[in-house]
């Protein structure tokens, strides 16, 4: 069973490969798709290398936090002594490699709860769509999006999972979409997305639901062509205006 450790350490060997862009927020949504693989396979526990509660508690000792916020994680704490999103994951997986080598801890366990019950993959995915901010937070985006599947595909490559009607469906609608937007033939989409409606976060996001919604209803992939992009420069308008 592959432990949080490897996972953290190949991702910054190689973080294309499991990330849409080098980011903290990225792992979360690679880590929420990879557990969300886990308890569709039957797997109701992982790997970490230590707990949140452990982490949070060796960083408010090492860096001797005071009066820190309730509602924001410890680990953001790193932010003020970074100055890249680069730096600021590099120096996450150092903090958590070294607070397990404090603490003494090899690895622990986890129960999934997230995830759990007897919601169809569908029906999980629905909940994810229709309340993005409670899984991914408010900046939630098709990279967040781009992420997650990522960690899911992952999970799948780890354990040997049968491959999902899902990855089948992503795959068709990475060609459907290269058709509507030919000029990043070639680029994932949630990256395209984010070009096409001009870097506005919960546009691409939105984006993402109307052509999938498209691609499954079998519509042709120029439809809609400009919608997405011409919401976004309104919304842009809009705000300028204000």
């Amino acid at each position: 069973m592959i432990t949080e450790k490897e996972i953290l350490l190949r991702i910054q060997k190689n973080p294309m490969e499991h990330l849409a862009s080098y980011d903290l927020e990225y792992y979360y949504a690679y880590n929420l798709g990879y557990i969300l693989a886990l308890a569709e396979n039957g797997i109701s526990e992982v790997n970490v290398v230590l707990s949140k509660d452990n982490f949070n508690n060796y960083l408010k000792e090492k860096y001797q936090i005071k009066g820190y916020p309730c509602n924001i994680r410890y680990e953001s704490y790193l932010e003020l002594m970074t100055s890249s999103k680069k730096e600021l994951f590099d120096l996450y997986i150092s903090e958590m490699l070294k607070a397990s080598d404090t603490l003494n801890i090899e690895n622990e366990k986890e129960k999934i709860y997230f995830f759990s019950g007897d919601k169809s993959l569908e029906d999980k995915l629905k909940l994810i769509f229709k309340r993005p901010g409670m899984y991914f937070g408010n900046n939630y985006s098709s990279m967040h999006l781009g992420s997650f599947f990522l960690g899911y595909k992952w999970a799948e490559k780890d354990y040997n999972f049968k491959k999902s009607e899902l990855f089948t469906k992503l795959e068709d609608f990475q060609i459907w979409y290269d058709k509507k937007e030919p000029f990043a033939t070639g680029y994932p989409w949630y990256k395209t997305m984010l070009i096409t409606t001009l870097h506005h976060y919960r546009n691409s996001f939105n984006c993402f639901l109307q052509n999938y919604s498209d691609f499954l209803e079998g519509r042709d992939s120029d439809y809609r062509l400009k919608e997405s992009v011409d919401i976004a420069f309104k919304e842009i308008m809009k705000n300028q205006l204000k």
